[in-house]
């Protein structure tokens, strides 16, 4: 269905969106554009997620309190030293206060106290589900060996066992882009691509599979600690930057991209920090 006849689809009925991630809310704006307060849009979901409103809490660019090293320093790391981990455990309250600092603005912008959860019965005459799918699943799928099958989603009490989150150490010709989400999966999934160029032109090689394996086991244990029961849903989003450092060594490039102490620590990393033109060996 096209974006055109999605909304005259849409228009002129009560709408309600099963699911509270991305999917979901995109596809409630959309039918809250097409309907606005006349036809509003109904969200029903089970568990709750932080949906960030915006990206200034309180006024303050939310890339300078998430988006920077500093950040990074706050929180534990897949293969970190001894200082860093001394670091991260000292520098926990700090991390505490931030998530605080957020947590007030979207309550307040999201007004999560003042509406609870419906127990009435919901006037509907379309119901769309963004229930999301599973993404472990259709990876299987593309095999017929049930060797490979069960290499590709591994346990399921870990992560999906993909070496800087793009390959499997024991399956060959095989790369995966874009499974692992981040802040921002267009740059991820970009800089996944020119690591798999590197590494298809003889740039560098990767380790053996022990030691492949054994940095999925680490970054599997950093998904634990932080992600909880969702820790199989892979994302790098809160070390994209200790992630991106671990590509631009291997391809040989210098990780540090500003110029000036200060500015590499506090400045926020975007996607143009990373631009071919910006390489540095």
């Amino acid at each position: 269905m096209d974006y055109e006849t999605a909304v005259k689809f849409v228009t002129g009925k009560q709408v309600t969106v099963v699911g509270y991630q991305k999917s979901a809310m995109d596809i409630a704006m959309e039918c809250s554009n097409a309907n606005g307060v006349k036809n509003p849009c109904t969200v029903l979901y089970k568990t709750e997620h932080w949906n960030v409103p915006d990206y200034l809490p309180w006024g303050v660019p939310l890339a300078y309190i998430y988006f920077n090293r500093f950040a990074e320093l706050l929180v534990h790391k897949p293969g970190e030293g001894f200082l860093l981990n001394l670091l991260a455990t000292l520098l926990a309250p700090l991390r505490w206060a931030f998530s605080k600092f957020v947590e007030t603005h979207i309550t307040k912008k999201l007004g999560l106290t003042k509406y609870g959860m419906e127990v009435t019965p919901l006037k509907t005459n379309l119901v769309i589900l963004a229930t999301g799918f599973r993404g472990d699943k259709k990876l299987k799928d593309i095999f017929v060996s049930r060797t490979f099958q069960d290499y590709i989603v591994g346990s399921q009490d870990a992560i999906l066992p993909l070496y800087r989150e793009c390959i499997h150490g024991r399956i060959p010709q095989l790369a995966v882009v874009g499974f692992s989400e981040s802040v921002s999966n267009l740059y991820s999934s970009e800089m996944r691509c020119r690591w798999l160029a590197e590494l298809l032109a003889g740039t560098f090689k990767v380790p053996s599979i022990k030691e492949m394996e054994k940095n999925v086991k680490q970054w599997d244990e950093y998904a634990k600690q932080y992600a909880g029961e969702y820790y199989r849903k892979s994302c790098i989003g809160a070390l994209h930057l200790w992630y991106n450092d671990q590509l631009c060594k291997d391809m040989g490039w210098n990780h540090k991209r500003r110029k000036g102490m200060l500015a590499e620590l506090f400045e926020p990393y975007g996607p143009m920090d990373y631009a071919p033109t910006a390489k540095t060996t």
